[in-house]
């Protein structure tokens, strides 16, 4: 995938007229920076919202369907388990 970005950003300069290739990766490097700036932004957005609602568990686990109104979420280390009532959160 990285190298067919490359790609398409050396293919954007070439249209201009520019074949240098270290614009091709100054190009790249201020795309990647760019995008890292953007994730860790949302990163912090989304720690923010969390924390707004406060009953909003994340666990990386499995379910469980107990029966037609309830559900067993369990973390895959076993650290946390909890059954979910439909109507309860």
């Amino acid at each position: 995938m990285t190298i067919y970005l490359m790609e398409k950003m050396r293919g954007i300069l070439n249209s201009v007229g520019n074949k240098d290739i270290n614009a091709v990766r100054v190009l790249w490097e201020n795309a990647i920076d760019h995008k890292d700036n953007i994730q860790y932004i949302r990163y912090l957005q989304h720690i923010r919202e969390v924390k707004e609602h406060e009953n909003v568990d994340f666990v990386k686990g499995i379910a469980e369907v107990i029966d037609e109104h309830r559900v067993r979420v369990r973390a895959v280390d076993g650290s946390w388990t909890k059954d979910i009532e439909a109507g309860s959160y």
